[in-house]
């Protein structure tokens, strides 16, 4: 049997996994603005099918980072808790900080 703290650090590496990426950060900077269509997703987004996309909106939603409602034909995605932008926020401010440091 696993311990809340292990199951705790387990989901946690799960949601970094889901961060992962840096087309995964463009769609949540995109979702920053508030639910979106795959199709709304995609036009800011170069160099990506919509197969691939839709790949790492999947991964996206089984961590929790996102969530989904169908609207008509249509999928509409959004972010699952603000908390994650906060999370990006601070991780790219972090890192930002470092690389000045270093020179």
């Amino acid at each position: 049997m696993k311990s809340s703290q292990l199951e705790g650090q387990e989901r946690a590496c799960r949601c970094l996994q889901g961060l992962a990426h840096p087309i995964r950060l463009q769609i949540l900077e995109r979702l920053r603005r508030g639910p979106a269509s795959v199709n709304t997703i995609g036009e800011g987004i170069d160099g990506i099918s919509q197969s691939g996309l839709s790949q790492h909106l999947a991964k996206m939603r089984s961590c929790g980072l996102l969530i989904c409602e169908r609207s008509g034909a249509q999928i509409i995605y959004e972010i699952a808790d603000n908390k994650v932008l906060r999370f990006v926020d601070l991780l790219l401010e972090l890192v930002s900080e470092k690389g000045r440091k270093r020179t």
